[in-house]
């Protein structure tokens, strides 16, 4: 019976991650689809970019309080493992989301989001050094792969025993999921092409790409 349960759970978290601000914002007051503009991410980010702040903040606390309801409410009413399981079923959601033709984000905000419910303190750590690095390299990018990657370095270090076998595990696929989606800014990173935000301009990017153009950048 439990089987059906975990399976229950992945499916709702699922369709709970494929649920996405940015477009849900993007085409419902600016009648734009936000795939279309700026990177061509459905997140806050491009967000930031194109629409300003406001509409950044509002997709960034939308996309972490999906992946918190996702998992804490499957590890309160299903345990751990049906936890585990919308952990990872809430960011596939996000970034291949069923309601939008499995073009979504890359799953940054949401895997926070889910990161939160199990380790809290640790997070928000991770959180913290993310922020100096966008501070110093002004590229998230980079901020959102390192936090991501430290996140499963700093559960392996200070939560190893088989007690925690599988939140490594979960916070280990989270991790390469976040890298995945990022290979495009890995790229630009080698080349030296990354896209940086400006902390003193508030000017709106309004440039829509190319037709045809539907990959994730």
């Amino acid at each position: 019976m439990d089987i059906v349960y975990y399976i229950l759970c992945g499916l709702l978290a699922y369709l709970v991650g494929s649920i996405n601000p940015s477009l849900i914002l993007s085409n419902s007051l600016m009648s734009k689809d936000i795939r279309k503009y700026g990177s061509g991410n459905a997140g806050t980010t491009n967000m930031l970019r194109v629409f300003g702040w406001q509409f950044a903040l509002v997709t960034f606390l939308c996309d972490v309080l999906k992946g918190c309801i996702a998992v804490a409410l499957s590890r309160h009413f299903c345990g751990d493992t049906a936890g585990f399981i919308a952990s990872i079923a809430v960011v596939i959601g996000h970034n291949w989301p069923v309601y939008y033709g499995f073009r979504g984000g890359k799953g940054v905000a949401t895997t926070f989001g889910v990161l939160i419910i199990w380790q809290p303190a640790l997070t928000f750590a991770v959180f913290a050094v993310a922020i100096g690095i966008v501070a110093l390299t002004r590229m998230v990018s980079l901020a959102a792969m390192s936090g991501a990657v430290l996140s499963l370095v700093a559960v392996m270090i200070f939560y190893p025993g088989e007690a925690y076998l599988m939140q490594r595990i979960a916070i280990g696929i989270l991790a390469v999921f976040v890298v995945f989606q990022h290979r495009a800014n890995i790229k630009r990173i080698i080349a030296g092409k990354e896209n940086k935000i400006s902390f003193k301009s508030s000017t709106v990017i309004m440039k829509e790409m190319p037709k045809g153009d539907t990959n994730q950048k």
